[in-house]
């Protein structure tokens, strides 16, 4: 008889893609209608909403609840069915209660695994929760990993190969000139990425948790090893591809710059090369914690057996039965029991003493210690304080120099202070730090003492929600050559004094 093992093998992964799209199927049986009576197609709802959720993802947009989403669904429902603000919600409510059950219960099956001649269960997330919102109790989501590879699924290729397609594909849209596709699809390489790290993540404790057998631990390691290989052929892809794009910015700045389009290409790329250093550093970390892997793995399949052998010694039988059952040489009793003696110990000169500081500065009265300097606690504390203090300074003398207004611009402030602020690196530090983080929850820095900001925002932006910096137009140069792009600082909340 034919043997099919090898078309059963993998039976539960398949299962479980499968699997994933049953959410989509259990929207479409709802017949949701519109305010007109009209059947709402709620399949493609529960798409355009996974999709939604991964738009909010690329732009950090971390507050995502029920009523965000009734927006979205209400703007692209506005042409094909009638619907209310309330009636929004309600069918918004409905997606995230598909997606993720009340009380945080996970989606499930229960399914016959013909591979293991047993009944199974398979188990998935596609969204979670990301915070919560105590003073407006407000609950907002974001994709899980199940929900990511749910959405991948639709793209006719595997998750696998993500980084890979994405690294190809940003290559495609440079050499089309198509900078803000590139951005976008190096956005989406750095979810890929962290995508990998939590997989990563999951498969070293599965590791240390599962491998007690030579079997489990082949299978285990042939996976790691996969990964490994994958992640060292993306690493000189990132190589290759940020060699094309220094090539390209050096084509653009070897030529004098024409017009506003051909200086808006160059900026374009400039961020790209940026952003795509960034995810390169973040895979490149990925290596590093790949070998530790192979590390990990090869570590708990020696403490299985090493624990499996523990367990599986009889000392009574194997030693003591052996010694006192029948007599025996001297010699072989020796033999017997060196393993459960203990290992003969000496005191020496060690050669590392070589290494050790000389005092040779005792003539002038200097007592010289050999001891290692050991870095106190508080020289980190007395760190931050003090950038929390320059932090503080600066941030009173620009509500000083604006007049506490709720809205201004980097422009404005040096045009009342140039001479002062125009070398004064902290300055620049201070704007550039609150834009890469904008927006801010001022409650929630005050709270935290040990943040940078903390000092600062309690003193000043107390009566504040929120600040944001953003990016304006214009480009502020000097006569010395400084240069650097105008922004804005808006403040949301407190008293009406713009």
């Amino acid at each position: 008889m034919y043997n099919y093992g090898n078309l059963l093998s993998g039976y539960q992964d398949r299962v479980a893609r499968i699997t994933l799209f049953e959410p989509l199927f259990q929207l479409e049986r709802k017949q949701v209608k519109d305010d007109r009576d009209r059947p709402i197609d709620m399949f493609g709802v529960g798409l355009l909403s996974l999709l939604y959720f991964f738009e909010r993802k690329l732009l950090r947009e971390e507050k995502t609840g029920i009523a965000e989403l009734a927006d979205f669904i209400l703007s692209m429902l506005k042409e094909s069915a009638v619907l209310s603000e309330e009636s929004g919600r309600a069918i918004a409510k409905t997606v995230i209660e598909t997606y993720r059950p009340p009380q945080g219960k996970r989606l499930g099956r229960t399914y016959y695994d013909y591979e293991m001649k047993s009944e199974a269960v398979v188990e998935f997330s596609i969204l979670k929760a990301d915070r919560w919102d105590p003073e407006e109790r407000i609950q907002y989501y974001t994709l899980a990993e199940q929900g990511l590879e749910l959405l991948f699924a639709t793209k006719e290729y595997f998750s696998e190969f993500q980084v890979s397609i994405s690294q190809m594909m940003t290559r495609k849209q440079l050499e089309k000139g198509e900078f803000d596709s590139a951005l976008r699809q190096v956005e989406e390489m750095r979810l890929s990425v962290a995508n990998i790290k939590d997989k990563m993540a999951h498969i070293k404790k599965e590791v240390q948790k599962q491998i007690t057998h030579d079997e489990t631990y082949k299978r285990y390691q042939e996976l790691i090893t996969d990964i490994n290989r994958r992640l060292e052929q993306e690493h000189d892809e990132f190589y290759e591809l940020n060699g094309y794009i220094r090539t390209r910015k050096q084509g653009l700045l070897d030529k004098p710059i024409r017009n506003q389009l051909e200086s808006r290409q160059l900026e374009k790329i400039v961020k790209v090369e940026n952003e795509l250093g960034i995810v390169h550093f973040l895979h490149s970390s990925l290596l590093s914690e790949s070998i530790a892997l192979k590390t990990t793995a090869i570590e708990a399949a020696n403490e299985a057996i090493y624990y499996t052998g523990i367990e599986s010694f009889n000392f009574e039988k194997e030693v003591a039965g052996k010694l006192t059952g029948k007599p025996l040489p001297l010699e072989s009793g020796a033999i017997l029991g060196a393993p459960f003696t203990n290992t003969e110990k000496f005191s020496t000169w060690s050669l590392l003493t070589v290494f050790e500081p000389h005092e040779m500065d005792e003539w002038k009265g200097r007592n010289v210690s050999s001891d290692f300097i050991e870095a106190g606690s508080n020289a980190v504390d007395e760190a931050l304080a003090a950038r929390q203090r320059l932090y503080d300074n600066l941030l009173g003398s620009m509500f000083e120099k604006m007049n506490g207004k709720k809205k201004f611009s980097l422009k404005q402030v040096l045009d009342r202070d140039a001479d002062k602020l125009l070398n004064n690196r902290p300055f620049y530090d201070f704007w550039m730090i609150l834009h890469q983080k904008s927006p801010l929850n001022i409650k929630e820095i005050i709270e935290h003492e040990e943040h940078v900001f903390s000092t600062a925002f309690k003193k000043h932006l107390k009566d504040f929600y929120e600040i944001e910096v953003r990016e304006l137009d214009d480009h502020l140069a000097y006569d010395d050559g400084f240069g650097v792009l105008n922004m804005e600082l808006v403040l949301k909340g407190g008293a009406d004094n713009d």
